[in-house]
């Protein structure tokens, strides 16, 4: 495949199994993440040390939505601060883009923080119309909460993925 090929296979495969993982629930999200980052691994990237950052921004993830949850950002309808296995799965499915799809924001930070700011509360919103799960009251605030929370978390995804991306280039 093309690098441009890739990038757009990268994309497609993301906002399918996005769409899966949120519709579908954890079983499903579980096993379709497993078989994306498997066609990931094997078609999209060629380096073995992108499971590695696939493996800290999914951490990053738990961490994030349980803090959201924690300060109800984002509504669980079970109580339960950690959040399911599908929303983890997305994390995981998303850090798959950082070196692909979205590497393009890796020299641009400000242009990241913004789209950031913009795309991760869409992000959620969409879900939480998918889902049990619904974005917190008041509702101006847990949106304005979750895009600061949002730009800030792009550009650190961003800056892991570059790190790893000059990593693969000094070797």
């Amino acid at each position: 495949m093309t690098r441009i090929q890739r990038v757009i296979v990268n994309a497609v495969l993301f906002n399918v199994v996005w769409l899966v993982c949120v519709l579908g629930g954890s079983t499903v999200a579980v096993v379709a993440v497993t078989a994306a980052l498997f066609f990931h691994q094997h078609f999209i990237s060629d380096d073995p040390r992108e499971l590695i950052l696939i493996l800290a921004i999914t951490m990053l993830g738990v961490a994030v939505d349980s803090s959201l949850i924690a300060t109800q950002v984002l509504l669980s309808p079970d109580n339960s601060v950690l959040p399911p296995l599908w929303l983890v799965s997305l994390w995981a499915i998303f850090a798959t883009t950082l070196n692909h799809s979205t590497r393009w924001f890796q020299a641009r930070l400000p242009v990241a923080f913004i789209a950031g700011g913009i795309a991760g509360p869409l992000t959620y919103i969409t879900g939480t119309r998918l889902t049990d799960y619904d974005v917190g009251t008041p509702w101006p605030r847990a949106v304005a909460l979750l895009a600061i929370t949002w730009a800030v978390v792009f550009v650190v995804c961003m800056l892991a993925a570059r790190q790893l991306s000059s990593r693969q280039q000094q070797a």
